[in-house]
Order: structure tokens, then sequence, then C-alpha cells
């Protein structure tokens, strides 16, 4: 089939449906992408928002946990604290018994030495014999004694003469 012959207004009225035509595909593309980027804008929007309710969950239900790791860590710098002022009174009581280990050593020292002079006045002890013979004493001179002395003696102080 052959199509018939074209006029010239035949032809501006095909090219007017054609620029018709040519205008409304762009349209109806730019409306499409319009809608399909509206759609991904709002899906983006609600991905958001669902994960902000989502972290804000999360956040609440880490809470308590976060409460128990700072009372951990205080609790632990208590601990520590503890710890140094243990150590310190430790470090003290060695320091302590070492020099009260040194001054016990020095007293065995000194004991000893008393044992050994103790041992000594022993041993001079048991040598000393137990009685004495002493020799007899002589009173008075040439084997007489001498007579008592005289005297004779007032005071006068109860009117006596």
């Amino acid at each position: 089939m052959t199509s018939p012959p074209r006029t010239a207004d035949a032809h501006r009225e095909t090219r007017r449906e054609d620029s018709s035509k040519a205008w409304r595909r762009p349209v109806h593309v730019v409306v499409a992408l319009g809608l399909s980027a509206s759609a991904y804008a709002f899906s983006l929007a609600t991905v958001a928002r669902l994960q902000v309710e989502d972290d804000r969950d999360l956040i609440a239900r880490r809470e308590p946990v976060e409460r128990a790791i700072q009372l951990l860590r205080r609790t632990h710098d208590t601990v520590e604290a503890n710890l140094d002022r243990a150590r310190l009174a430790y470090d003290a009581a060695s320091n302590g018994y070492g020099s009260l280990a040194d001054s016990v050593s020095d007293t065995q020292a000194s004991l000893d030495a008393l044992a050994r002079i103790i041992a000594e006045l022993e041993g001079i002890g048991a040598n000393t014999p137990t009685h004495l013979s002493l020799p007899a004493i002589q009173v008075g001179l040439g084997g007489q004694s001498a007579p008592p002395p005289k005297y004779h003696a007032t005071t006068g102080a109860s009117g006596a003469k």
C-alpha cells in the first residue's frame, strides 16, 4: 500500500503531531523521574527515621550497662587506691621487720656473750671450796685480856650532882 501524497497542510499537521509527541515524552519521563526521586527520597527519610529510632532504643538499652561500667570504673579506682595504701603499709612493715630482725640478731649475740660469762662464773664457782677453815682469832695482847675502861659521867640534867 502506498500512502496518499501529502500536501503542505498535511505536512504541517504531521509536524505538529510529531512535535507534540516529542514534547509529551520528555514531560512524562521527567514526571516519572521526579516521582521515582521523590519515592527514593521518601524511602531514605523513612530509613533515616527508623535508624534514629533504633539508635534511641539501643542507647536506652545500653544505659544500664553504661552505668555499670561507670560504677566499675569508680570501684576499680577505689580498689587501686586501697592496694596502693596496702603496698605502702606492707613496705613499712617489711622495713620494720628487717630492722627488728637486725635487733634480734644483736640481742642474740649479747645473750650468747652473757651465757659465756655465766658459764665462766659457774666454772669458777664450782672450783671454789664450800667450807673454809679460818684461823682462830686471839683477843687481847699477849694472851691476856685488857680490863674494861673506867668511866664515870654525870650530866647534871636531872639535878643530880
